[in-house]
Order: structure tokens, then sequence, then C-alpha cells
């Protein structure tokens, strides 16, 4: 006999480890495939989030906004305005001076 030859229990035993480990490659390509996928979903979701804060902190921004100008527009309003009894005021004022006598 030949004393390179494999033996005949370590050639089977040998052929019974190589799909074994051809399967256990698939399946280690299959997970490295799965969370590059997930890695993907997950990027895609974050950037969704970043893009709806930013619309929210401009909506909160444009709302403050408008809330100081309007503000800022009632306040020249009421200032600018002479007041809602000015008129009976004056009124009173004539009708005292009248009552007294005064022309």
């Amino acid at each position: 006999m030949d004393a390179s030859a494999p033996l005949p229990e370590a050639s089977e035993a040998a052929s019974a480890t190589g799909p074994v480990r051809g399967l256990f490659a698939a399946l280690l390509e299959a997970l490295h495939t799965r969370l590059e996928l997930a890695e993907v979903e997950l990027e895609i979701h974050l950037r969704a989030l970043l893009r709806s804060l930013i619309w929210a902190v401009s909506a909160v921004a444009c709302a403050l906004l408008g809330l100081a100008f309007g503000g800022y527009l009632g306040a020249r309003a009421l200032r600018t305005r002479s007041g809602a009894l000015e008129g009976s005021f004056e009124q009173l004022a004539e009708d005292e001076r009248r009552a007294r006598g005064d022309p």
C-alpha cells in the first residue's frame, strides 16, 4: 500500500465536512447580507427622522416669528389708536361744562 494515500475513514470524514463548511459559509454570507440590508434600512429611517425634525423646528420657528410679528402689530395698533371711550369722555366733559352753565 502507498503511505501517501488517505485512509478510507479519513477521506469519508473530510468529504462529510466539506458540505458542512460550505453550508456554514453560505449561512455567514447570508447573515452578512442581511446585516448590510438592515444598515441601509436604518440609515433611511434616520434620514427621514432627521428631515422630520428639521421641518418641525422650522415650523416652530415660523410660528414664533408669526406670534412675535402679530404681537408687534397689535401693540403698535393699540398705541396709535385713541382710547375706545375717548369720545364718551369728551361728551361727558361737554355735558358737565353745560350743566355748570359755562358756554
